[in-house]
């Protein structure tokens, strides 16, 4: 039986131009919803219940760690993928004990990431 529903896609930046520049380039291929913050992302998944969530780390309030600490909270199976302009180990570190699917330095190149979200569905299909 073949699956032809896109994965849903949330993806969390405070910087407007950054999520429009995001979705025009993703939603051919995925189901695409855009916050501008964490709190609303996390509004956001009851409803939508999105398969992946894809956050910048610096933003006001809370950062991406601290969402992906409480998308993932709980028996979730939602993917996280987090990128930051500032990317360093300590990031990486608090991303990986969080079980993070990837972790991106900005700029990113598009096609990576399109790979990555395929990949990280992937990852809990059954073969």
């Amino acid at each position: 039986m073949e699956n032809n529903r896109k994965i849903k896609i949330v993806i969390v930046d405070d910087e407007y131009a950054i999520l429009v520049a995001l979705k025009l380039a993703l939603e051919e291929e995925f189901d695409i919803s855009i916050t501008l913050c964490a709190e609303e992302c996390l509004e956001y998944l009851y409803k939508c219940k999105p398969d992946i969530v894809l956050t910048d780390y610096n933003m006001p309030g809370m950062n991406g760690i601290q969402l992906i600490e409480k998308v993932t909270r709980g028996a979730t199976k939602i993917k996280t993928i987090i990128y930051s302009a500032n990317l360093n180990e300590e990031i990486k570190s608090k991303a990986i004990k969080m079980d993070v699917f990837a972790c991106l330095s900005k700029p990113f190149d598009i096609g990576v990431l399109r790979v990555l979200l395929r990949n990280a569905m992937k990852k809990n299909d059954v073969m």
